[in-house]
């Protein structure tokens, strides 16, 4: 049965990601999202951490604030 979505930035890999990290921005430790994501070496889970490092800072939303919103 189709979910009914249809996007072509929507695909396997995506979904894994935002599993990932929305896994890590709820308490999960990189191991557990290492065995979410059956990595084998922990130095990949790693890129979604670093990931989270540039979700949570806000200098892009705050240039993008000056930009448009002067």
């Amino acid at each position: 049965m189709e979910a009914g979505y249809d996007s072509p930035r929507l695909t396997a890999h995506s979904t894994r990601h935002t599993s990932a990290t929305l896994n890590l921005l709820n308490g999960a430790t990189l191991q557990e999202t290492q065995q979410l994501l059956r990595h084998v070496n922990l130095q990949t889970t790693e890129i979604y951490a670093h990931n989270l490092n540039a979700i949570k800072n806000k200098s892009s939303q705050r240039v993008d604030n000056a930009i448009f919103n002067s």
